[in-house]
């Protein structure tokens, strides 16, 4: 990700990825661009079901009120609903339609997750364009969509977006389900493994073995029914490469919600600092002491493993310009515990 050319005061942040290898604040708001009976125009905060059902009916198909009963069940507190046109439109239409609705959601700055009901691999598509350039804008969101089994890992290999999370067990009840457990995440590095999505059961056929390696390796998300509940397999980005080469950086979501948190701590303590300040030595003293305090105090959570020093320096040839420049090692989840026993007898 690289900082926006611009001459607006403030502060940008950008990150890079090496090695093996964002916290969202606690009921972060969902984003719903879906399909309805009644025509409703811009946006509609819902926090009750018996809300939506006075402004939207319950719909035909039973989606766009299922993803919201859904979306509270698993504890989101905050919907906002942006109505896209109907199932008569061409699919470029829908697809603009849907473009539209999520631009309007990522204007919302409570909305920290964006979803749909379509199952358009266009539609996708434009959702991960749509975060991608909020992110870039300060906003930074997830993406969660559902596809089909047989275009899944080509949808999710186009899209190649670490704030993209792509499902093909499902319609946008599950999208709904999967990003409420992102937007409730009190920690961004606690894996999403073996979450129950409430209110859904299951859809399509059980995953074999093979399915889940290479849904997880194409950057989709395998779900599995246990005892009658839904649940989470493990919870992947579909940024799968760098260029040509493979990239496995960005592969759990937790990656960019981690990124996302430190970095946005970060911003916000500096941008306090901004007001009347000189960019000279006791303004950068300063600037360095409190990243390494919010830094210190993500380490603290462990939410990140370490981090290194802030370089902190005055830009060569722009003398108002202030560079900083920070190193940490994420927190990982478990996904994995391997056994090997050494038996005698």
């Amino acid at each position: 990700m690289s900082i926006i050319a611009s001459e607006r005061p403030g502060v940008f942040t950008q990150y890079d990825m090496s090695g093996v290898v964002s916290y969202s604040s606690v009921g972060k708001a969902v984003g719903v661009a879906a399909q309805s009976n009644k025509a409703v125009e811009g946006i509609s905060l819902i926090t009750r079901e018996a809300q939506a059902l006075e402004l939207f009916g319950e719909d035909d198909n039973g989606i766009l009120m299922g993803m919201i009963r859904v979306l509270l069940q698993n504890g989101t507190t905050k919907i906002y609903v942006a109505c896209s046109g109907n199932e008569e439109e061409s699919q470029s239409a829908t697809t603009d339609s849907y473009k539209s609705c999520f631009n309007q959601l990522a204007e919302v700055a409570e909305v920290g997750v964006l979803t749909t009901d379509s199952v358009l691999p266009d539609v996708a598509k434009a959702l991960a364009s749509v975060v991608d350039a909020a992110a870039k804008n300060r906003h930074e969101m997830i993406g969660v969509a559902a596809d089909s089994a047989s275009t899944a890992v080509t949808t999710a290999a186009a899209m190649n977006s670490e704030r993209m999370v792509l499902h093909a067990q499902g319609d946008g009840r599950v999208s709904a389900a999967i990003a409420a457990k992102i937007a409730e995440l009190s920690d961004p590095a606690q894996p999403l493994t073996g979450e129950v999505l409430l209110g859904i059961e299951q859809q399509t056929q059980p995953l074999t073995e093979d399915q889940i390696d290479t849904y997880i390796l194409g950057g989709v998300t395998p779900l599995e029914s246990i005892l009658g509940q839904m649940q989470i397999i493990r919870c992947v980005s579909t940024k799968t490469k760098t260029g040509a080469a493979s990239d496995s950086s960005f592969r759990d979501i937790n990656i960019i919600l981690t990124v996302d948190t430190v970095l946005k701590a970060i911003r916000e303590a500096l941008t306090l600092r901004m007001k009347g300040a000189k960019n000279n030595q006791r303004t950068l003293d300063a600037i360095a002491t409190q990243t390494q305090i919010e830094l210190q105090a993500k380490q603290d959570a462990e939410i990140i493993n370490s981090y290194e020093t802030p370089y902190v320096s005055i830009d060569a040839s722009n003398p108002t310009l202030c560079l900083v420049e920070v190193t940490f090692t994420v927190t990982s989840g478990l996904n994995q515990i391997r056994i090997t026993a050494h038996v005698s007898v």
